[in-house]
């Protein structure tokens, strides 16, 4: 059986895996996510777990993405791979915001 150097990843899945990673890198809670996304927590919990019915609708993946386009983040996703451009302003914040928070807590 061969096996092809790049397995079709559903766009769902992409969304998913990228905004988990973004919010960790951000700082954010799923609850701050919701907040600035407009969807409930559990929407984005389930997204971020893949579990459920993984046939969400584009505009709420959308929702999720314009985010972090928002902070800055450039996002690409095509068939072939997913492209963040993340400025150095907005990583710096990131990584500021970050410590800032352990800090504090």
């Amino acid at each position: 059986m061969k096996v092809s150097p790049h397995p079709h990843i559903p766009y769902v899945v992409k969304v998913a895996t990228m905004t988990k990673a973004l919010r960790n890198l951000y700082g954010m809670s799923q609850t701050e996510l919701a907040k600035a996304s407009g969807l409930s927590r559990p929407t984005i919990s389930k997204l971020e777990k893949l579990s459920g019915d993984l046939n969400t609708r584009s505009d709420t993946l959308e929702q999720l993405l314009n985010v972090f386009r928002e902070l800055g983040v450039e996002i690409d996703i095509n068939a072939d791979d997913v492209i963040l451009r993340i400025p150095n302003e907005a990583l710096a914040k990131a990584l500021k915001d970050a410590v800032d928070s352990v800090e504090e807590g």
